[in-house]
């Protein structure tokens, strides 16, 4: 069978249509999915800022005594080590004052010697006290004897009453200075001295006096950069007075402001990518640390 001219021109019609329509086929549906996807991205699965901020930890340095500064070891934007000095106060005075307190420490030490002694020596006059009232007891007792049988004098009676009162009162008097000893070493006289009131009064001086020279040098507590300072040696500084900032090395992070719209889908601990205006394409991976229940100050 032979095709006429007009079937020939058809067929050659129907092969760009068709080409047409598979492009369609294939073309549309890629279409449709680039808009989707273009939509899924920009409709809340991702959410980006310019209005965010990098922070770190801040300390400001200040002394826990005061004193004037005497040596100044850093400078502005110095980047530290935890321990390092930053700088000194005059530590003079307070060498003086440890010197007092172990001067105070030690004559606490002599005193409770001292007191010791004292009370060994009154023990020993207690027992004579106590000898000599018994004596008088007993010879007051013969005197009344005696005088009822009218053998002596109503004087000697008189003079052995008089004789055991003195001994009564002096025996009083030293029980009560051996109480007074005995009272000065705690109650109990083999207590060491470290466990005695006043010693440890004495020792807690000392070492307040020793904390405060050490801490005469200041030294930096954490690894970080010193911020703006214009601390001088010959600058007088108060207890807290603040000297210079310190600013953390170890630990930064980013204060991102959204609105709240956007935060409907952010998580705690969801990933992140940080990027920071002074290294051009340079992208950090980060995490989602916290969000704040507010804005601002609210």
């Amino acid at each position: 069978m032979s095709a006429t001219p007009n079937d020939i021109a058809n067929t050659e019609t129907k092969k760009p249509r068709r080409k047409r329509n598979l492009v369609l086929w294939i073309a549309g549906p890629a279409v449709v999915l680039a808009i989707g996807a273009y939509f899924y991205v920009t409709g809340g699965r991702y959410v980006s800022t310019d209005n965010a901020y990098v922070h770190a930890d801040q300390v400001n340095i200040a002394p826990q005594v005061g004193g004037r500064v005497v040596e100044v070891l850093v400078r502005e934007n110095q980047a530290v080590k935890k321990g390092d000095v930053l700088f000194r106060i005059d530590p003079e005075p307070l060498e003086i004052n440890v010197a007092k307190a172990q001067a105070s420490l030690d004559s606490v030490h002599s005193l409770l010697g001292a007191a010791r002694a004292g009370f060994r020596s009154a023990q020993a006059t207690v027992s004579s006290a106590q000898e000599a009232l018994r004596v008088n007891e007993t010879q007051y007792k013969r005197m009344q004897e005696l005088r009822q049988r009218g053998l002596v004098a109503q004087k000697d009676l008189d003079d052995a009453a008089n004789n055991l009162a003195n001994a009564r009162g002096t025996r009083d008097s030293d029980v009560a200075a051996l109480s007074k000893a005995e009272g000065l070493l705690g109650g109990v006289p083999s207590t060491p001295d470290e466990q005695l009131a006043g010693y440890k009064v004495a020792q807690v001086a000392l070492a307040q006096a020793k904390r405060d020279l050490d801490h005469a040098t200041v030294r930096a507590p954490m690894d970080g950069t010193i911020g703006k300072t214009n601390l001088q040696p010959g600058d007088f500084l108060g207890v807290g007075q603040a000297a210079m900032p310190l600013v953390a090395t170890e630990h930064l992070w980013v204060d991102a402001n959204y609105k709240e719209t956007e935060l409907t889908n952010v998580l705690v601990n969801q990933p992140a990518t940080v990027e920071v205006d002074t290294y051009p394409g340079k992208k950090w991976k980060a995490h989602v640390s916290s969000i704040s229940p507010a804005s601002g100050a609210e």
